[in-house]
């Protein structure tokens, strides 16, 4: 890559000194992956991938080199895949045997809805003995109750008064 020099001189019996000063980050492997872009420079990145058959499991496939010659990124860490097919015990060659075999898997996981415990408890009613309750339902009740004679009595009452005060 690119590398940098100091060069030092002094006046009289000392000599001139150079050196190198590293600018590049160390150039790092993992296993089962492989380099897509490799840029080790002060603030390049380098790009990794999962070699075929390997997932990423933990860490960053892109590493950026930090200006303290660090790496910023975790290690990228590829495990190897297993097959889902191969864990369930099922393998489908189809579409159309995918399609019945999905089938068969919504009649066993149905859930009756007239069987759920929700549905259940929205159509019975239960006794509520709590203080606040049989007060809210005492008063709710026998208002309700009391003002039909209430609302029939008013409607009457224009008429009653008539009658008493001119007898017609």
């Amino acid at each position: 890559m690119y590398d940098s020099f100091v060069y030092l001189s002094f006046v009289g019996d000392l000599h001139a000194l150079c050196f190198k000063i590293e600018t590049d980050c160390k150039f790092e492997e993992f296993n089962n992956t492989y380099i897509v872009t490799n840029d080790t420079r002060c603030n390049g990145v380098t790009n990794y991938a999962c070699a075929s058959g390997y997932n990423l499991t933990s860490g960053n496939l892109s590493r950026l080199c930090g200006t303290g010659l660090e790496w910023i990124g975790d290690p990228p860490f590829c495990s190897g895949c297993i097959c889902p097919s191969a864990g369930v015990g099922y393998q489908f060659n189809t579409t159309e045997e995918l399609i019945k075999r999905m089938e068969e898997m919504k009649k066993k996981l149905k859930i009756e809805r007239e069987k759920t415990n929700a549905f259940i408890r929205s159509k019975t009613s239960v006794k509520d003995s709590r203080t606040s309750s049989t007060g809210i339902g005492f008063v709710l009740g026998w208002g309700i109750i009391g003002s039909l004679p209430v609302a029939i009595c008013l409607g009457d009452a224009a008429s009653l008064l008539r009658h008493m005060r001119h007898g017609v």
